[in-house]
């Protein structure tokens, strides 16, 4: 059974046909009329985690946690397919800057869709959603830059 998962400053799913909207940081994950596949899985020694959910219709969201850039995020990304990323784009000594999320969203990972997340919280998060948009270039991969009470559907 899906079980709610704690997501910062990311998006709530809140029906069927992944529908999201965000609401105010910490933000629950959890989809009233959807069943889906939790995958959490421990991967080497570096001991991070891969936060995939795969939902009944097939769309799959992978939410990124903080984290800066590192390869294995290509062979993730060939593993699962995701169509909706929560990418962290704040910078500072936590999460990628803007600039490295957007080499990743168009070099490894390449989705359908990124909602941007884990900036501007505190002063060490400065990246902006403006200059993730402008990093990604004409990239056809949309982007959504979210607000508490915006909904977005896919």
């Amino acid at each position: 059974m899906f079980k709610t998962l704690m997501l910062h400053a990311a998006a709530a799913l809140v029906a069927s046909g992944c529908a999201l909207m965000p609401p105010a940081p910490p933000a629950a994950l959890a989809p009233p009329a959807v069943a889906g596949t939790v995958k959490v899985q421990w991967l080497g020694q570096a001991a991070f985690k891969i936060t995939t959910v795969e939902f009944e219709n097939g769309f799959k969201l992978w939410h990124m946690g903080d984290t800066g850039v590192f390869g294995d995020m290509k062979l993730i990304a060939e593993m699962y397919k995701p169509d909706l990323v929560l990418m962290p784009i704040g910078g500072g000594q936590f999460v990628m800057n803007p600039q490295h999320a957007a080499m990743v969203t168009k070099d490894f990972i390449k989705p359908k869709a990124v909602i941007p997340m884990h900036y501007l919280t505190n002063p060490g998060l400065p990246g902006t959603p403006a200059d993730y948009i402008k990093a990604m270039g004409g990239s056809p991969i949309k982007v959504m830059a979210i607000n508490p009470g915006d909904m977005v559907e896919f």
